[in-house]
């Protein structure tokens, strides 16, 4: 679904960033894809990693946009000279965001943040500044014998190394660049089988009051649209009652508050009921 944004400039101010239609393009573009990030989550952010995340994304927007369309120029002068904006309408890849979301940390730690321990050795001792911002980044914070474990060393070619480890797994990764060499290294934890554990409820959601299976066919495509509050939802069973259509989805949610806010708001106003069941 293509969402939009749209971006405006003055072409002949001395301190102008965007001085074009392309530079326009490319602020508008970036600007859609955080968006759509920021929406994805199941949380809110604040100020300063909303900050981060944004230099993160812009920097690679066009890996996550599908299509984009220019809905128009608009041209207005006033006192101060002359004002363009450029409206557009972006069509992200959401799953591809969501999953580096994922990756980065983020989209687990909105609301609590991952405990781990560090060890810094051969020359890391003087990174504290610079991990703590990567720390503040991805949503991570220090606890002396948590798990997982991370050992942090620099050799004397400015090679940082990096070992992540947790129970029998563990990660290397090394780089000359110590967010890039961090960011691989959480990527492996946060995308691990089962990094999810303990954030993700699994559901069995019942709704009834349908009066032919097409409702429940056609309810399935919108609550697949509910991403914010959903990590995935399946349609198992339709039933045949005798007071109309009940159908069953599997659902799993990292915010059971928010999928129950958005079902009471869409649900009883269509006449139709649900109810949870906890899937183990």
């Amino acid at each position: 679904m293509a969402g939009e944004v749209s971006v405006a400039w003055r072409p002949d101010a001395e301190d102008a960033v965007i001085t074009s239609r392309s530079g326009a393009l490319q602020v508008g573009l970036g600007r859609a894809v955080v968006q759509d990030a920021l929406s994805l989550l199941p949380g809110e952010l604040d100020e300063e990693r909303v900050n981060m995340l944004r230099q993160r994304l812009l920097d690679k927007a066009w890996d996550y946009v599908l299509s984009y369309s220019e809905r128009g120029l608009d041209v207005t002068e006033d006192e101060q000279g002359t004002m363009k904006t450029l409206r557009l309408d972006v069509t992200v890849n959401r799953p591809a965001l969501k999953k580096e979301l994922k990756r980065l940390g983020v989209f687990y730690t909105v609301a609590t943040p991952q405990a781990f321990d560090i060890h810094l050795t051969d020359g890391a001792s003087d990174a504290w500044d610079d991990l703590g911002r990567l720390q503040r980044f991805t949503g991570v914070r220090v606890r002396s014998g948590a798990s997982p474990l991370l050992q942090i060393s620099r050799d004397a070619e400015g090679v940082w190394t990096g070992r992540l480890s947790q129970d029998d797994e563990f990660w290397i990764e090394a780089d000359k660049d110590l967010a890039l060499m961090w960011d691989r290294l959480w990527g492996h934890f946060f995308t691990r089988p089962g990094a999810d554990a303990g954030l993700v409820s699994s559901l069995s959601l019942i709704i009834q009051g349908w009066y032919a299976p097409d409702g429940a066919k056609a309810f399935d495509a919108e609550l697949r649209s509910w991403d914010k509050a959903l990590e995935s939802a399946d349609l198992t069973e339709v039933h045949m009652l005798p007071d109309g259509i009940a159908a069953t989805w599997r659902v799993a949610t990292l915010d059971r508050e928010a999928l129950k806010a958005r079902l009471d708001e869409y649900l009883p106003p269509r006449g139709l009921s649900y109810s949870f069941d906890t899937l183990p």
